[in-house]
């Protein structure tokens, strides 16, 4: 059995700007608290004098602060931290989360025993104005770089990267992007099945109004639509507007009704016919049409006749477990049609 060498120094970086004092406090001391100790901490000031008197308190030695006189962003914020760390691994953090306290040690653990993941990332359970868990069902490598041509499934303050594939291949965050750095980040660099998902929590991830998703929606929006062009041409089809037309639906930009469910589910599975590997293809583009059905409201009450219409969404186990732990949906006619 491999054991675990506490050896390896991991930098954390977190940018804060304007952080409320209770959620950075908790922050800085949910990293500094954690069972794997080998860290250096990495703060970004990013403009905030408040936030610099607060981390001055910490007489912690691994922690280094990176002082900004007026605010620069978080990507350019993040680059910074990254050129200066000099952990084998960057496990990365935002100033108003709480990571728990063996995430370093699991997700150090794994990228020791999985040396062909560059990132990897986990599960979130919510904290604030809401208390669902962040997570995807698809965790595998493949499916990971599957969902990131059409949604961000990676949850950023998760995430650990090898320090040395981002040196080697001069990878940064795009600091032209004001928000969604890391979806941008992650499409841009996914390749050969190097991103991969701990099923596990590590993280509370607070929801509150002031965050930078919730202010800047159209933005972001607008920024989501570019990363799709983008990922267009990785799709192996003739047709790059329904290539199009199929990612903003599985991003949630553009809406399943319907009247346009059974085209849709056509749609895509003239698509996933001219992919390497279909039946990969087939469940994460089903899991994530299923979800979008059943997280619909307009369209939860007439899951029986869409899933009659369309048996093949259920061709998949997980569909049933997606079922009971994310939406609590539980219907006696859909059990029935597991089991018929």
């Amino acid at each position: 059995m491999n054991v675990l060498k506490n050896d390896i120094l991991v930098s954390v970086i977190m940018p804060t700007y304007n952080t409320p004092e209770e959620y950075l406090k908790k922050s800085i001391e949910s990293i500094l608290n954690q069972s794997y100790s080998n860290i250096e901490f990495i703060i970004i000031c990013d403009g905030c004098i408040e936030d610099e008197k607060i981390i001055e308190n910490y007489k912690d030695n691994r922690i280094k602060i990176i002082r900004h006189t007026k605010n620069e962003g978080i990507a350019k914020s993040l680059n910074k931290a990254i050129d200066i760390a000099k952990g084998k691994y960057i496990a990365r953090m935002d100033s108003d989360d709480i990571s728990l306290k063996n995430r370093i040690k699991m997700q150090v653990q794994y990228m020791e025993k999985n040396k062909n993941i560059m990132v990897c990332g986990m599960d979130a359970k919510c904290i604030g104005e809401t208390k669902r868990i962040k997570s995807t069902y698809n965790i595998r490598p493949q499916e990971v770089e599957i969902q990131l041509l059409y949604m961000n499934c990676m949850i950023h303050p998760t995430v650990m990267l090898r320090k040395s594939f981002l040196d080697e291949n001069n990878i940064r965050y795009n600091e032209d992007f004001q928000c969604s750095q890391d979806f941008e980040l992650w499409a841009r660099i996914v390749d050969d099945h190097n991103f991969a998902i701990i099923p596990k929590i590590g993280l509370l991830h607070r929801a509150h109004k002031n965050q930078i998703s919730q202010k800047k929606t159209e933005i972001q929006k607008k920024l989501r639509y570019e990363i799709i062009n983008a990922n267009i041409k990785k799709i192996k089809y003739e047709n790059e507007k329904d290539v199009k037309n199929l990612l903003l639906i599985l991003s949630g930009s553009n809406e399943i009704n319907m009247s346009n469910c059974k085209e849709i589910i056509e749609l895509a599975n003239s698509i996933i016919e001219k992919q390497y590997n279909t039946k990969l293809y087939k469940k994460v583009f089903y899991n994530r049409i299923f979800q979008i059905i059943i997280s619909t409201k307009k369209l939860r009450k007439h899951i029986i006749k869409i899933l009659k219409e369309n048996a093949e969404l259920l061709n998949f186990n997980n569909l049933e477990y997606l079922i009971y732990k994310t939406f609590k949906f539980v219907e006696e006619n859909i059990l029935n049609l597991f089991y018929k």
